[in-house]
């Protein structure tokens, strides 16, 4: 079973535990290490990790963050890179009864794709992210 652990911001924590929001979003520059298994390299250049295609990406772009999102949309249509599959979401919320300091609220982990999110929910209005579709509470 692989896990991604994630600790939502208090807003939308309250609205997904109510059952209000079913989405999480990620910012494509900084979590492209985590959804697509690769390491990052200062702004945006990537190593090696994933047969070599990240560097020529990323130097493609000129450093565009929107450009970037776009060359990376068509490598992973192309089947150059793959979004890594999780089964589970873990949710770390903290706690104030002084025994625990956090505990975890689990989700199926329905599927992580690109793309424009819902503003109302905490997402960038004219950015594209990577939505974290959560499923139905474990």
């Amino acid at each position: 079973m692989k896990i991604l652990d994630i600790t939502p911001r208090s807003e939308a924590r309250r609205a997904i535990m109510l059952g209000k929001q079913n989405e999480i979003y990620r910012s494509i520059y900084h979590c492209c290490d985590r959804f697509l298994n690769v390491d990052r390299e200062g702004y945006g250049y990537f190593q090696s990790a994933c047969r070599g295609d990240f560097e020529d990406l990323a130097r493609d772009c000129n450093d565009s963050l929107n450009e970037f999102t776009k060359l990376l949309k068509q490598a992973i249509t192309d089947g150059v890179f793959e979004i890594a599959e999780y089964d589970t979401v873990r949710l770390t919320i903290p706690c104030k009864d002084g025994v625990y300091p956090f505990k975890f609220v689990h989700f199926v982990c329905e599927e992580i794709t690109i793309g424009y999110g819902n503003p109302a929910w905490g997402a960038p209005k004219d950015e594209e992210v990577f939505i974290i579709k959560l499923g139905k509470r474990l």
